[in-house]
């Protein structure tokens, strides 16, 4: 497996983190999401779900330093030219994270926007808030309403799964084989020609022990910062 540091997007899609973590982005299923291994645990994270009768192609792809951008267009009808890029982002030793930024748009007059981001992690305990000391225990379901982030257990580490306040839809959790489903549904309303939907995911793995002050401080960062201009 190639141990590649200079850009976390190569070609062959195995990155070496600063942090030992091994994570993935298969060019051949990129929509699945990034695929990341440490200590026997298998995560995968901010996958795309345009809710297509099959995979959508790819119909263009760039790298521009730590942001790789894909360009989809499922056919089903709904003519939704969807941009994704994944972002992977400079954190304190211990945690690596990654942004999504999702955009949607159309050439018809009006048609279904329905799109999901999903994560699947190992863990056995999930907890939901703000980051403003307010996580709650989750079992199932969709969170209640004020939770815009989720926070998946294990022994030694934990996983930060948010949605920018300003563009949250509804976040839903499910836990079955000690797996957290973690689904982000955006953009779950029509959407006419001429409009752009935009919206941003947040992920992070970092150390279990006080994972709540360290994913307050990334979930801080991550409602002061601009919203982008361009994907």
């Amino acid at each position: 497996m190639p141990d590649t540091i200079d850009t976390p997007w190569p070609d062959a899609g195995w990155f070496r983190t600063p942090n030992g973590r091994t994570a993935r982005l298969d060019p051949a299923l990129p929509l699945h999401g990034i695929g990341v291994e440490v200590a026997g645990l298998h995560d995968r994270l901010l996958g795309i779900d345009l809710a297509a009768g099959a995979t959508p192609p790819v119909v263009d792809r760039w790298c521009r330093g730590r942001d790789l951008t894909l360009v989809t267009e499922p056919a089903d009808g709904r003519s939704l030219r969807a941009t994704v890029t994944w972002r992977f982002l400079e954190q304190p030793p211990g945690i690596d994270a990654w942004e999504a930024v999702v955009s949607a748009q159309t050439s018809l007059l009006d048609s279904d926007a329905t799109l999901s981001v999903l994560s699947d992690v190992d863990a056995g305990e999930v907890v939901a808030g703000s980051g403003r000391g307010d996580w709650r225990r989750a079992t199932g379901g969709a969170l209640p309403e004020g939770a815009t982030a989720v926070i998946a257990r294990r022994p030694a580490t934990s996983v930060l799964v948010a949605v920018h306040p300003a563009d949250l839809r509804r976040i839903d959790v499910a836990l079955r084989d000690s797996v957290a489903h973690v689904e982000c549904r955006l953009f779950a309303s029509a959407i006419e020609k001429g409009v752009l939907l935009r919206s941003r995911v947040l992920a992070a793995i970092g150390p279990r022990e006080h994972d709540d002050a360290w994913a307050a401080r990334l979930l801080d960062a991550f409602v002061a910062s601009p919203p982008p201009l361009a994907t």
